[in-house]
């Protein structure tokens, strides 16, 4: 019964883990996205003064990664607190439910090799998500951006 719930908690904590990736990936996306958006009279002024769209991108781009690297170390300082706490949590439950003293169990994985994962992961989708607004960046016409200032 034991192994059941515990398989149960450990597929609940790998849908979590996803959804929190997926929640990550769309986040670096919109704000990468609403940045250039909230900078655009700015983005054609530079084009306007000769600044190239790779330029630009890359102020863009630097932005987006400056808040991945925020997440990173959120995430190294926060996760293995909280997989500790979880995992205290879980491991007294089942001690208390169970009447046992329980000493030394471990349900929730808290290895160096998962922190490693998680933040390749974190990595990888700070830098796909920083360069997916680019191609809007792209499509920038000056002379549209600094008319529409006008209007």
């Amino acid at each position: 019964a034991i192994n059941k719930m515990i398989s149960i908690l450990i597929v609940f904590f790998q849908i979590f883990q996803i959804a929190i990736y997926v929640f990550l990936f769309f986040y670096l996306v919109s704000y990468g996205i609403n940045n250039i958006k909230k900078n655009y009279y700015e983005v054609g002024i530079m084009s306007a003064l000769g600044f190239k769209t790779k330029d630009i991108g890359k102020i863009m781009v630097t932005n987006v990664l400056i808040s991945g690297v925020y997440i990173c170390i959120l995430s190294s300082i926060i996760s293995p607190l909280v997989i500790y706490l979880s995992d205290k949590l879980l491991v007294s439950s089942f001690a208390l439910v169970l009447d046992l003293h329980i000493y030394n169990l471990s349900i929730i994985d808290s290895s160096a090799l998962l922190l490693t994962k998680d933040l390749s992961i974190i990595v990888g989708t700070t830098i796909l998500s920083a360069f997916l607004p680019m191609f809007s960046l792209y499509r920038l016409k000056p002379i549209e951006i600094i008319n529409s200032k006008d209007k």
